[in-house]
């Protein structure tokens, strides 16, 4: 190998192991010795060049916010100690061929970032750094939000504002009525017409290397289908005290109510609820006698699928 610098001096280097001999030579600018120079043209010393010593180290690429990356040192055994800095104002220190280990943590909404991982060596001649490595840093943000203004229905609607997943799963308590799982961020709507009083509602955000959030809320369904019909009462006999036929109910959609005397004529009929018999007979327009009627009662609660019947009987006493 040459060499030459500023003071237009060479320097070969003749050798095949760790010890070199070399020779220096001194010229003129116009390629003449220099007067001066020794009768040798020629001056031989001998040198010791030392290998490169060389940091290496490899480690994750790739983590969720809050679990432990790995690094491992593979640097070469002239070294005495590992000297790590992990990119968040973090270091620490290990073994040569040793390893060591980080948590790292994204704040507020940050979904990914990446840092630089690096590390250097004490106690070698000749130290070749590595290069650095990147490791990304990820995480996910449930955030599961529901329609709290509508009071007087079991159906419950959610909606999924979460940032970094790639799926989700709902979790619906007692029984996951209607549970969930989905591959987007659309509105849910669960009726939880048989699960009435609070419930507990979670929202799981996986993103694709498996970094997991959950957010929780409470439902409170205070919806009560109901529905009373009385089997007698007294027209006339104590004015605005049960002188009529109350049939209670809430959350009704459909009602169809027909009622029979006994030999089977139809004396009354509504498809209102709100709508009550007062023992007038709805084809003679005249109030019909002590006797114990009969009816037929079509009905179907708001968000139910199912249609009830019920029949009965119904006194008049006067």
């Amino acid at each position: 190998m040459d060499i030459y610098n500023s003071r237009h001096f060479y320097v070969r280097l003749i050798g095949s192991d760790s010890v070199y001999n070399y020779f220096l030579k001194a010229w003129h600018k116009c390629n003449s010795r220099y007067p001066d120079s020794l009768t040798s043209e020629w001056f031989r010393y001998k040198v010791t060049v030392y290998p490169y010593d060389h940091l290496d180290f490899t480690g994750d690429t790739i983590v969720c916010s809050g679990d432990l990356a790995h690094f491992k040192d593979q640097s070469e055994n002239t070294f005495d100690s590992i000297f790590w800095n992990f990119g968040d104002a973090s270091f620490d220190t290990s073994d040569v061929n040793g390893s060591t280990n980080h948590r790292y943590y994204l704040a507020g909404d940050t979904i990914s970032k990446t840092f630089q991982v690096g590390h250097t060596g004490a106690g070698a001649r000749c130290p070749l750094n590595s290069h650095p490595l990147n490791i990304t840093v990820k995480k996910t943000i449930a955030d599961a939000v529901w329609d709290s203004i509508a009071t007087d229905t079991p159906l419950f609607c959610f909606k999924n504002y979460s940032k970094g997943g790639y799926y989700c799963n709902w979790e619906f308590q007692d029984g996951d009525p209607g549970s969930v799982y989905i591959l987007d961020t659309s509105e849910q709507c669960i009726n939880f017409m048989d699960f009435q009083g609070i419930k507990k509602i979670c929202l799981t955000v996986t993103n694709k290397i498996g970094c997991k959030s959950k957010d929780c809320l409470e439902i409170d369904n205070e919806y009560t289908p109901y529905i009373f019909v009385p089997n007698v009462f007294t027209p006339g006999a104590s004015i605005g005290i049960n002188d009529t036929f109350i049939i209670s109910s809430r959350h009704i959609e459909k009602y169809h109510l027909y009622i029979y005397n006994r030999w089977g004529q139809l004396v009354f009929e509504s498809e209102d609820c709100h709508k009550h018999w007062d023992g007038t007979d709805c084809k003679t327009h005249r109030q019909s006698s002590e006797a114990t009627y009969y009816y037929i009662l079509y009905y179907k609660f708001k968000y139910m699928d199912h249609q009830y019947i019920r029949s009965g009987t119904a006194t008049i006493i006067r």
